[in-house]
């Protein structure tokens, strides 16, 4: 059984169905500035159309600045994937939307415009993301070839009864900002020479994290003269034939290490 350990105190899992998934909705609506700080998070209990039937989602994802949208639908880990969520999802892969759901939407969240939504609405259909309280690569694997992201959202209580999060699965990401790109010193194999030093300089305090194949890793910034390097402070966690890497910035202010070209 997984347990967590924070600060001495011990954390252990939520059984799966001993929570509601209105509360569930609840607890992600009230953590959304934290967990989705780029997009507006609603209820959404309006039955959606496409060709493959009708479903209601439980929420609705907006992009603040009305460059994408999702569909949402929360679920316990105990439901059964085949039977009841792989039908709803492929329905809302297929949504029909337009200026009513625009009206809904807006009508929910008094900061969003409802002719900018619309615009947006006019497009491909929304995206669709599961949130699930259970980690299961199966459904991520399953509702993947439909096209939707899947969340992983596990609960975890103290003896006092306070809740923690364990988040893992597909993010709502939005194309990540460049930060400059880098390549392996010949010189010293650990280190990579920074192509644009200038936002580097500014990132680091002193050191800078940055985020590699899904850890936070830190490195030293190394000046001489109008150059700069990045070391590791810990073991180097590159692979020894990897030369070439982009330092990004995602939506959520993450700085991301990826190798050039990674898919």
């Amino acid at each position: 059984m997984a347990r967590l350990l924070v600060n001495g105190q011990w954390y252990d899992p939520v059984q799966a169905d001993s929570i509601y998934e209105s509360d569930l909705e609840d607890l992600i609506i009230a953590q959304a500035p934290v967990l989705y700080p780029n997009y507006w998070v609603i209820k959404y209990k309006r039955v959606i159309t496409s060709e493959y039937g009708t479903a209601t989602p439980d929420l609705a994802f907006i992009e603040k600045n009305y460059r994408t949208w999702y569909l949402c639908e929360v679920e316990l880990g105990s439901h059964d994937l085949f039977s009841h969520v792989l039908p709803q999802i492929m329905v809302f892969s297929n949504a029909r939307v337009g200026a009513s759901e625009a009206a809904y939407i807006a009508a929910k969240e008094p900061a969003l415009d409802e002719d900018q939504l619309a615009a947006m609405m006019k497009g491909v259909p929304p995206g669709v993301v599961v949130l699930v309280n259970t980690f299961d690569q199966d459904w991520r694997r399953a509702l993947s070839k439909w096209g939707a992201l899947v969340g992983f959202i596990e609960l975890y209580r103290d003896q006092g009864q306070r809740l923690i999060m364990r988040i893992n699965g597909d993010d709502l990401s939005i194309p990540a900002q460049l930060v400059t790109e880098c390549i392996r010193d010949e010189l010293l194999p650990n280190a990579l020479r920074v192509n644009a030093p200038a936002p580097i300089e500014a990132l680091a305090n002193p050191d800078l994290e940055l985020w590699y194949e899904g850890g936070r890793t830190t490195w030293k910034v190394l000046r001489s003269g109008g150059s700069c390097w990045l070391l590791p402070k810990e073991r180097c966690p590159l692979g020894a034939k990897d030369q070439r890497f982009v330092i990004t910035r995602n939506a959520n202010a993450r700085i991301m290490l990826e190798r050039a070209g990674k898919k």
